[in-house]
């Protein structure tokens, strides 16, 4: 079972690392962004020590925050970007939970929300002690009796019976097993399809596990532990 959980969880980790489903002006915006921080943090690392402190205050976020809120009007990944820099943008410690329920909301009412589903997914689990359990758990069973594709469906069931598992209380830890064994059987027993997630090869080349369906396929993960 542990074995099992693991090799699951490095599979749903990559697919959230890769930025399932990121539209092309949300990757526009975030090279943009990310290029800025990069040279931002060149600027900082040579800068005299008695400097740094207000040099670190000119972080870029401040300039691209106005643009991915624009952006996160009608793309679901802008809003994931909002969410998960919301403490580093400076919203108060008392607002946050609010912020990040709202922008959750938000992406999962979205008509065009199944580009970035499985990011979402993700990062709302994670983020379940800011939101709440009930919040991470009431999202998930919608998507879980939605018309989501397997690949969601599956995430979701692993992530909501993780959170489940955590819980201080009995019945939704036992619960929480109980999803991870219905997980284990559905999506990572021998024989069952195997959960779809889009890579990038270093050459540039983009594909989809399921491109290969029907051909032998090695799939090696590994990590610093």
């Amino acid at each position: 079972m542990n074995k099992l959980i693991l090799l699951a969880s490095s599979i749903l980790l990559a697919t959230t690392l890769l930025g399932y489903g990121a539209s092309d002006n949300y990757k526009t915006l975030n090279a943009e962004y990310q290029a800025a921080v990069a040279r931002h943090q060149k600027v900082l690392e040579s800068a005299p020590l008695k400097e740094r402190r207000s040099l670190r205050k000119q972080h870029p976020i401040g300039d691209f925050w106005p643009r991915f809120e624009e952006l996160g009007k009608n793309d679901g990944q802008a809003t994931l970007w909002l969410v998960e820099n919301a403490k580093k943008s400076g919203i108060k410690k008392a607002d946050l939970a609010d912020f990040k329920r709202k922008g959750y909301d938000r992406v999962f009412k979205m008509e065009n929300s199944a580009a970035c589903l499985s990011t979402a997914i993700a990062n709302l689990a994670g983020d379940a002690r800011t939101v709440g359990e009930e919040f991470v758990e009431g999202h998930l069973q919608r998507v879980l009796a939605g018309t989501a594709s397997r690949s969601a469906k599956g995430l979701a069931t692993f992530k909501l019976g993780g959170v489940l598992r955590a819980s201080e209380d009995a019945e939704r830890a036992a619960a929480g097993e109980k999803m991870l064994a219905e997980y284990e059987a559905r999506f990572i027993s021998e024989g069952a399809i195997a959960i779809d997630f889009d890579a990038t090869t270093i050459d540039g080349h983009e594909f989809k596990l399921s491109d290969y369906r029907g051909k032998a396929v090695l799939v090696d993960f590994y990590g610093f532990w």
